[in-house]
């Protein structure tokens, strides 16, 4: 039975190569930093796991992953039998996708919590779980005959034991473990359980177990002990204790070949049905939270902080498949689609010629941490540092030299507008100027020594330019933006914001600029930044960054994993799906479509079709919402049918009730699980009669109503 997978490895490679990489996708590290719950392989190259937030599959072992979000929740198990139809298990349910993670639907409501689930094959699974506490403790058991197109919840056990764990041998014929040591069986699908704990560890849960042969099962408990029964449950007994193991799972490809992973790092593997056991040990100690084993030599294994191991000696040796290609990453610039440059701390500058998909490690000629890095045009570049460290190059890379500007500050921003005029600001706001490309510099602020934190700088030409930033005064911060119409040699405190704070900052033009204020709100200038107008922003987000286009089209970052577009010249900023969970603090495009953005933990992501903000991967302007809302229903007056629409902030199991005035409920339909987005339910009130109806909208512990009118 486990070798199932094998029928379906055709049909796998071609569904994966159906797998678009639309919208956002991470380049670095190329694995999301979350953490990794599950993990499933079908063939020796094919995996998926799933984790905190994300569905990732890969069809080469790790060398590329696609990534689907997930914002369903706690997941508890992972399934699949090919790429388009995977099942997750949730702490509240179970949810399934048809179309590789694009969308999931939920089929199976849990009134209780989740702990262990079990699909023998692609139609029979069953889910194991309860709640309460001693002899409040109520189990369940459920199941699914037809790939989960219905569940029926089959048993619950008052007041024990509560299942954290099932294993099914054939479609009759299983077992479960639980707490307290209890183990159960089943020889009816799950329909009754006979459960005893015949070993008398009443101590130590069951955390795993699986079959050798139809008679002998092997079970281990969270301290380190593996029970044997070979009377297919009859009686149990404990054949090892290895104390101080933290044991996790359990699985055996064939009468002989087992393994048993530990969550702090330890591994062990039996050829001999278990009467022995050898030690090994992954790399470096983690959370390890998931395991398979595909062959007697290939397993793989996943944690927290984004870990993913690998080995095809038995656990000899090691892979990581969480690739860092780009450690104390601070900045980046991409000249076109293929040719970019990134710079990092202890003078590491690194070098791509294949957009982003791998990089090079350019001989180091500073020690300095490197902060900023910009190009004009594809010969010349510049990069500051700590200690006013300046490098420039002009052939593309090839070569970089070294100036300073002569004082020890950070070199925070670095503005060229033409290939020898460009000025270097430091952290501190002091501005230096440069009219040899960069060999020389001339500090030219000694008028503004109170301006103490920067925040961006963007110059239009030779003589006009901005700065954001703030100083502290007698009664408290102030925030200020700075213009110069010389060059630099002074500067005018412009439009205060009547004491609130700009920040980023970005021009498409000399008359068409955008900066962030208070850090939610974008505001916008058509006359060079004389008068400034306030545009929508759909997240409030603190934004670190912004980039333009041109008048029309243009990307910021923010805190919480935000990306906002706008393509209406910044009337209108909606969020984009990002797949990762860090503070993003700059973003750079080359094109309508193709942009990187960076993030804390040396996060790199990349589009290839200007990001996506719909969930269906269209690539249209639509809102993401930001609460949840009932809009008032259309048509209204309606006659006989009206659209009800709703959005959802997060994902939730959604209900819709109508009732009449006097409070009859006329309609009472279930949406099931809907994802983040907008949705609408049609209403047709045929047959009823004219009046005024109450919709009633419920989405998890939310719930929203309006009122109708149907006019015949």
């Amino acid at each position: 039975m486990r070798s199932i997978y094998l029928v379906f490895v055709c049909s796998l490679l071609f569904a994966f190569r159906a797998l678009p990489q639309n919208g956002w996708f991470q380049q670095n590290p190329t694995l999301p930093t979350t953490d990794f719950e599950k993990v499933v392989m079908l063939n020796d190259s094919t995996a998926l796991t799933a984790g905190n937030g994300f569905l990732l599959i890969t069809t080469n072992f790790g060398k590329s992953w696609t990534t689907r979000l997930n914002t369903l929740g706690t997941v508890r198990g992972l399934h699949a039998f090919n790429l388009n139809d995977i099942w997750l298990v949730l702490i509240n349910g179970i949810a399934k996708t048809t179309d590789g993670g694009l969308t999931f639907s939920q089929q199976y409501y849990a009134t209780k919590d989740i702990y262990g689930s079990c699909f023998l094959d692609s139609l029979h699974g069953w889910a194991v779980g309860g709640s309460g506490w001693g002899i409040n403790a109520e189990g369940f058991s459920a199941r699914t005959t037809n790939g989960g197109a219905n569940w029926f919840t089959l048993n619950v056990f008052p007041p024990l034991p509560i299942f954290n764990n099932v294993k099914f041998f054939n479609k009759n014929y299983g077992f479960a473990g639980g707490g307290s040591g209890y183990i159960g069986k089943t020889i009816d699908g799950g329909l009754n359980w006979s459960v005893g704990n015949g070993w008398g560890g009443i101590y130590e849960s069951i955390v795993s177990l699986d079959f050798r042969d139809s008679s002998t099962i092997l079970a281990i408990t969270y301290a380190g002990k593996i029970l044997k029964t070979t009377d297919a449950g009859g009686s149990w007994s404990v054949t090892h204790n290895f104390e101080n193991f933290s044991f996790s799972g359990i699985q055996f490809l064939n009468s002989l070949d087992g393994s048993i992973f530990c969550s702090d790092g330890k591994f062990l593997f039996t050829s001999d049905g278990g009467d022995s056991w050898v030690e090994r040990q992954t790399p470096e100690v983690y959370r390890l939270n998931g395991f398979y084993t595909v062959s007697t030599n290939h397993l793989i294994t996943v944690g927290n902080k984004g870990v993913v191991f690998t080995t095809s000696d038995r656990g000899i040796s090691w892979n990581s498949i969480q690739k860092d290609a780009l450690p104390g990453l601070n900045s980046v610039w991409f000249i076109d689609e293929i040719k970019g440059w990134a710079a990092g701390d202890s003078g590491k500058i690194f070098g791509s010629t294949d957009g982003g998909t791998s990089w090079f490690v350019s001989p180091n000629i500073v020690a300095n941490n490197l902060k900023t890095i910009e190009f004009f045009d594809n010969e010349n570049g510049w990069i500051g540092g700590n200690a006013g460290v300046i490098l420039y190059t002009t052939n593309g890379g090839s070569d970089w030299s070294v100036t300073n500007i002569g004082k020890p500050s950070t070199i925070k921003k670095i503005k060229f507008v033409n290939p020898t005029t460009g000025w270097a600001i430091t952290d501190s706001a002091h501005v230096y100027k440069s009219n040899d490309g960069g060999v020389s510099w001339t500090f030219l602020t000694s008028s503004l020594p109170q301006i103490k934190l920067l925040e961006d700088v963007v110059f239009l030409n030779d003589r006009v330019g901005f700065i954001t930033g703030s100083y502290y005064s007698v009664s408290g911060y102030k925030y200020v933006l700075l213009k110069t119409t010389n060059g630099g040699v002074s500067w005018s405190f412009g439009d205060q914001f009547n004491g609130h704070d700009p920040s980023a900052l970005s021009f498409a033009d000399s008359l068409n600029g955008f900066l962030a204020v208070d850090n939610v709100n974008i505001h916008k200038t058509t006359n060079g930044g004389n008068t400034w107008s306030v545009g929508t922003v759909y997240a409030k987000k603190a934004i670190t960054s912004i980039t333009m286009l041109d008048q029309q089209t243009g990307w910021a970052t923010a805190y919480q994993s935000t990306i906002l577009k706008t393509t209406d010249g910044g009337d209108t900023w909606r969020k984009q799906l990002v797949p990762v969970k860090v503070e993003l603090n700059s973003i750079r495009f080359v094109n309508p479509n193709t942009g990187w953005a960076l993030g804390k933990n040396n996060t790199l992501i990349k589009t290839s079709d200007g990001g996506i903000t719909s969930l269906d991967e269209k690539n249209e302007v639509v809102e993401v919402p930001v609460a949840f809302k009932v809009m008032q229903n259309y048509p209204n007056p309606f006659n006989p049918s009206t659209t009800i629409r709703y959005s959802l902030k997060d994902a939730a199991i959604v209900k819709i009730k109508i009732f009449s005035m006097a409070g009859e409920l006329i309609v009472n339909h279930d949406e099931g699980f809907r994802q983040t987005g907008s949705h609408q339910f049609i209403f047709n009130a045929r047959g009823l009669s004219s009046g005024v109806y109450i919709a009633v909208v419920e989405a998890g512990n939310m719930r929203e109503n309006i009122k109708m009118m149907l006019l015949k």
